[in-house]
């Protein structure tokens, strides 16, 4: 999830889908509607989307 809009609307669908966040300000918004953020991405850029999504791959 890239922005707190997006993280809204995301959670708007109604589905339970783990997610990963750009950042803390799109992380809160997405918890307070009730989507699951597995990753936080370090650098709030496309690139730290990609190394959250990485990192959170190799942990499972």
């Amino acid at each position: 999830l890239t922005s707190p809009s997006a993280a809204r609307a995301f959670a708007a669908l109604g589905v339970a889908i783990p997610a990963v966040s750009i950042g803390p300000q799109t992380t809160a918004a997405a918890t307070a509607s009730g989507t699951h953020i597995v990753a936080e991405a370090k650098t709030h850029d496309v690139a730290g989307v990609v190394a959250a999504i990485e990192a959170r791959a190799s942990d499972d």
